[in-house]
């Protein structure tokens, strides 16, 4: 694992003062191959649970030769096997987007419709108005407390405590908040299993996670433009101005699905992002299950995400656990290190926003590899 250089104070904070002063951001979906080390870098084996750097198999049996001789012939071959698809799905991950996006253009017909455009009533209603207080000039003082190390008892720390936001711990950059309404996941569950069903194309979220839906590819884009440029930017700037939540201009966004059976948990590793936002979102428990609305409790047991300090490129134990509930959302530095316990039963689905700076990255690298001169422009999307 690779960490980029961290920022200088005065470079961010320019770039955060200028974003907070648009008090919104406009923010659009990540083309599929941002830095040409996705071809190459972290790429991640589920039989060995580690990520890896791999161009060919030869160089890979020189360059891991004894880690090959202590699993035996038959776990070594289906390492090698497991590496070499995983390199050519990504060899052709732009074009085999562009083919996707148009197949479900022209074969998708939502019963939903009103999902792909985001309405106030999608959102917690304590989210809009924290995202308000992070747009106004009342910011700073209003958003103190989450900065306290210590703990606060001032008036604004009791807003904040009816906003329903909290910092998980006193070291840690790591937010719980409420975000979108439990009617609306509900709603988005249902969207999502009636496209699993249609039988048109999709692809894995990503190289760890294999079940799960790109979601700019099923037309999610302007409701995702909408709820991060309007809401998650302002909070971002605020809240991690050194990391260049003040500047944020594309996003990732998928849905993940765990349970007992398959993909129940996720290794421990970092993000390709400089913020992320990760929200449960299902599944609820059934009606008749006499649960109460507002709490929208979930249908799954297990599944806690760990966090652990930032990606240092050594061994990590996270200490830090955060249990999920239906409609909250947890925002964290990308570089933070975190995984995912296993799901005992049920199914649960998150969706997850990878929040990219353009700017954080031409000055200091790719985090994935470090490096400036293998980044792709970003403004040639999907």
């Amino acid at each position: 694992r690779r960490q980029a250089p961290s920022p200088s104070r005065d470079f961010v904070a320019a770039l955060s003062s200028c974003s907070r002063s648009r008090r919104m951001t406009a923010l659009r979906a990540a083309r599929a191959v941002d830095c040409r080390c996705a071809l190459t870098t972290h790429l991640f084996a589920h039989s060995v649970s580690r990520h890896f750097d791999y161009s060919d198999e030869e160089g890979f049996r020189r360059a891991h030769a004894e880690l090959l001789a202590s699993l035996g012939a038959e776990r070594a071959g289906a390492l090698l096997a497991e590496l070499a698809a995983e390199s050519r799905r990504r060899s052709s991950l732009e074009e085999d987007a562009r083919s996707r996006t148009e197949a479900i253009r022209a074969g998708w017909r939502s019963a939903r419709p009103e999902l792909y455009t985001l309405q106030p009533s999608h959102l917690d209603p304590r989210f809009i108005h924290l995202a308000e207080l992070a747009r106004s000039e009342r910011a700073p003082g209003a958003l103190a407390p989450l900065f306290s190390r210590e703990p606060c008892r001032t008036e604004a720390a009791a807003v904040l405590l009816e906003l329903g936001v909290r910092r998980l711990d006193a070291v840690l950059l790591v937010y719980e908040m409420p975000v979108l309404a439990p009617k609306y996941c509900e709603a988005l569950c249902a969207e999502l299993a009636d496209f699993e069903r249609s039988g048109l194309p999709s692809s894995r979220p990503n190289s760890m996670n294999r079940h799960g839906l790109l979601l700019s590819e099923l037309g999610f884009s302007p409701m995702l433009d909408a709820l991060l440029g309007e809401y998650v930017a302002p909070l971002a700037a605020m809240l991690f101005p050194e990391a260049g939540g003040g500047s944020l201009d594309t996003y990732r966004a998928f849905t993940v699905k765990y349970t007992p059976d398959d993909d129940p948990s996720l290794a421990l590793h970092f993000d390709n992002a400089e913020v992320t936002l990760n929200v449960c979102i299902g599944e609820r428990r059934q009606a008749g299950s006499a649960v109460v609305e507002a709490k929208a409790e979930p249908g799954f047991e297990g599944g806690e995400l760990l966090f652990g300090g930032l990606n240092s490129g050594g061994p990590q134990t996270p200490t830090l656990a955060l249990e999920h509930s239906v409609g909250r959302a947890v925002l964290h530095l990308g570089k933070h290190m975190h995984q995912a316990l296993p799901v005992s039963s049920g199914t649960r689905i998150n969706l997850v926003v990878w929040c990219r700076s353009s700017a954080i990255r031409r000055c200091f690298g790719c985090p994935m590899c470090g490096r400036k001169d293998q980044l792709l422009d970003p403004a040639d999307t999907e």
